[in-house]
């Protein structure tokens, strides 16, 4: 912690951070990552949220599709995630003991 005015300490400010468990289709293979939004990527995790509850099924029965766009800001141009559904996830199995 910092200290501010006449000694005070000064909490530091929390990130609003959403993580999405996503399965990576590639192929014939399939990986299991951790997509982590905050930040800038905030609006577009809202934006998957909003695109899965518009459905009313689960987010694991869905199929979304993520890519990158060019964005700008206060400080600057960057890039960032897109998101937009992709239809429903079909029933497979995907790990056979």
């Amino acid at each position: 912690m910092e200290k501010g005015q006449k000694g005070a300490s000064i909490v530091p400010a929390c990130q609003l951070v959403y993580n999405f468990i996503v399965l990576v289709l590639g192929g014939k293979q399939i990986e299991i990552a951790l997509l982590g939004m905050g930040g800038t990527k905030i609006k577009t995790a809202k934006t998957l949220l909003t695109l899965a509850r518009h459905t009313g099924k689960d987010l694991f029965a869905l199929k979304f599709k993520l890519y990158s766009i060019g964005d700008k800001g206060p400080k600057g141009s960057y890039y960032n995630y897109a998101v937009e559904g992709a239809g429903m996830a079909y029933q497979r199995r995907v790990f056979v003991r």
